[in-house]
């Protein structure tokens, strides 16, 4: 980064924002227990009157697709374990301004980031474990990889980031609780959607037109609607958005979601762009275009693993922050 005179403490926070943002919409999303189905009324001539003022105007909704991916998805948030593999590309193009000339200065980061997750256990949080490997690279800010790997055992949660080895307890009401443990199960275990964000939905690829008799679905979700799904995602971490010194709009999402003929999803692609902005941070804008691939190894099937060593790991008291400050310590 020699010769861009960049605050790297405005720019961690910025880039905590978008990877929050961008995970969360990856990997996992709520999903009602009872989503309400969107028809298309010049199809079907029926229209969901329990929100609609609330409702965007929508598209094509295929009626028999909606319900093989409620199913997949209440087949996977009732499975014990995960075997997932996801690859995300990120292209961020941000504007600061600089408090000292009062210029204007351009960065342009890609961020390349692929994971492997196993999880069992999924349905007694006493014996939950997982473990994640990740290696990220940042084509524009750094020329080094940043390999990551973090698992979770006991309540304990353990993170080698380069070879800063920690772990933090993690306190298990988090999973057990009565009006938490649904929730969290449902954001650690499978791809779902709430359906209500759909603006169409349709099926390129039928059961029949393929010999792994798999069905492809290709979805378009409402921007909006996402948005304010993400301030509420923030507002359960305790954080909002104004307190990072940002705003955020996001565009209509799009990707395709593919069921097996077990019915269960294999695989959930997405892409969607993002524009942010926050002048406490000096940032004027950044623009950030996102795409994800999610593939899910043997679904349905259970999941064995074996977790490293625990020796050699110090523990740390801290929230979100200090796990960011070790993780994004780019030289």
């Amino acid at each position: 980064m020699k010769g861009r005179y960049i605050d790297m403490g405005r720019l961690r926070k910025t880039l905590f924002a978008a990877i929050a943002l961008t995970m969360a919409m990856s990997t996992a999303a709520y999903a009602d227990d009872a989503p309400k189905v969107i028809y298309d009324p010049s199809v079907s001539g029926v229209t969901d009157s329990s929100n609609s003022g609330s409702q965007s105007e929508r598209g094509f909704i295929d009626e028999a697709g909606l319900q093989l991916i409620n199913d997949a998805q209440a087949r996977q948030t009732a499975a014990d374990s995960m075997d997932a593999l996801m690859k995300m590309n990120m292209n961020m193009d941000m504007d600061f301004s600089d408090d000292t000339t009062g210029q204007t200065q351009n960065l342009a980061i890609g961020m390349n980031i692929d994971m492997a997750m196993k999880m069992k256990n999924i349905t007694s949080p006493e014996n939950m474990q997982y473990i994640i490997d990740m290696n990220m690279t940042m084509p524009g800010l750094t020329d080094e990889a940043l390999n990551m790997r973090m698992f979770y055992a006991n309540n304990w949660l353990y993170s080698d980031t380069a070879g800063q080895k920690t772990k933090q307890y993690i306190d298990p009401a988090i999973y057990t609780g009565v009006e938490l443990s649904d929730s969290m199960k449902q954001i650690l275990t499978s791809s779902t959607y709430d359906t209500n964000f759909f603006k169409t939905l349709t099926v390129t690829s039928h059961n029949t037109d393929n010999a792994e008799g798999n069905t492809v679905l290709a979805y378009t979700m409402d921007g909006n609607e996402i948005m304010d799904y993400v301030n509420q995602l923030y507002e359960a971490m305790g954080m909002n958005l104004s307190d990072l010194g940002l705003s955020m709009s996001i565009s209509d999402v799009t990707g395709e979601i593919t069921v097996n003929s077990a019915g269960y999803i294999t695989r959930d692609t997405l892409n969607m762009n993002i524009n942010m902005g926050g002048s406490s941070l000096g940032l004027d804008n950044m623009g950030v275009t996102v795409t994800a691939d999610v593939t899910y190894n043997n679904p349905g099937a259970p999941v064995n693993f074996d977790l490293p060593s625990t020796e050699g790991y110090q523990e740390i008291v801290g929230g979100t922050d200090t796990a960011l400050d070790s993780t994004l310590a780019l030289q």
